[in-house]
């Protein structure tokens, strides 16, 4: 089976290899041409070598565009992911948040730990609710309300968001209750 990412890959080698025979076809093509004794058959040495660079120019413009849009890509898919568990924590931000001070320092962390998670390449890919997981216990914000009737949090995917993401015995233990202030 092969994956798109194998298949650009492979793709990435032979162009790169394509352009390596391109160049090595120009040179002997520009060598030839002048030791080349009659003008007809320099001027199609000459033809030559002008078709192997242009060739070769639109190899290296394609893979230089390919790697830039591979970037791109990645970046606006880290910043989608960042957005969706921006969403997902917004009402637990909220609720955990005593006052507007307090709710924009819960804000301000929040993006801060966005940013950190943003350098593992594989946040952008990682399922939506392993990362909002993992988000929420380095918050401190409380589990996620269950969605069954059991009355247990429904454990993140394993691997989570980021292989440093706690195990289920660093879940199982409850953080303190965090401080309110003002009316309840």
């Amino acid at each position: 089976m092969s994956f798109p990412g194998d298949k650009a890959e492979a793709q990435d080698r032979m162009l790169g290899e394509f352009a390596e025979l391109a160049m090595d076809l120009a040179r002997d093509a520009a060598q030839r041409a002048r030791q080349a004794e009659g003008g007809a058959e320099a001027a199609g040495l000459m033809l030559a070598f002008e078709r192997l660079g242009r060739a070769l120019r639109l190899t290296v413009s394609l893979q230089r565009r390919l790697a830039r849009d591979s970037r791109t890509d990645h970046v606006q898919a880290v910043q989608d992911r960042q957005q969706q568990v921006r969403a997902a924590l917004a009402p637990a931000l909220r609720a955990e948040a005593a006052d507007l001070g307090e709710h924009f320092r819960l804000k301000e962390e929040l993006d801060e730990r966005l940013d950190e998670e943003a350098l593992d390449e594989a946040f952008a890919h990682a399922p939506l609710e392993a990362c909002v997981a993992r988000i929420r216990h380095l918050l401190d914000l409380p589990p996620e309300a269950p969605a069954n009737d059991a009355g247990t949090e429904a454990a993140p995917a394993p691997g989570g968001c980021r292989a440093a993401e706690p195990g289920p015995e660093a879940r199982s233990v409850a953080a303190p209750p965090r401080q309110r202030f003002g009316p309840s």
